[in-house]
């Protein structure tokens, strides 16, 4: 485990949380690829629970075919359908994690659709 690693991600995506700068979302798109499953766990974790907020890098992320895999998954996660038809141009990737990774993504949002929210 790369602890400092892991730190400096932790603490960019406490920033982001609070700031959603572009370049701190970005930083965490690019953590999603260290070798290290702890730093991309965080990574996800914090870009994940930024919501919709997150959307704007993640879809920047998709243009670059940035991790990919893992950008497809929290769009999923993220839960705004209108990434839906981005998803499902992804479905048919000739890559085999691409495709099936935006697949999963595709039937989490249409789960979520399906699910009544609760009342607050």
């Amino acid at each position: 485990m790369r602890l400092a690693k892991t730190l400096t991600v932790l603490a960019e995506g406490a920033l982001w949380r609070v700031t959603h700068r572009p370049w701190l979302g970005q930083r965490l798109v690019a953590a999603l690829g260290e070798s290290d499953e702890n730093v991309r766990s965080v990574a996800g974790i914090m870009l994940a629970k930024s919501g919709r907020a997150a959307v704007p890098v993640l879809r920047s992320a998709l243009t670059e075919r940035n991790n990919l895999p893992e950008v497809l998954s929290l769009l999923g996660d993220v839960g705004d359908a209108s990434v839906e038809n981005e998803l499902a141009r992804f479905a048919s990737d000739n890559d085999e994690k691409i495709a099936r990774a935006a697949t999963d993504a595709l039937r989490v949002l249409a789960a979520r659709r399906s699910t009544p929210h609760p009342s607050k």
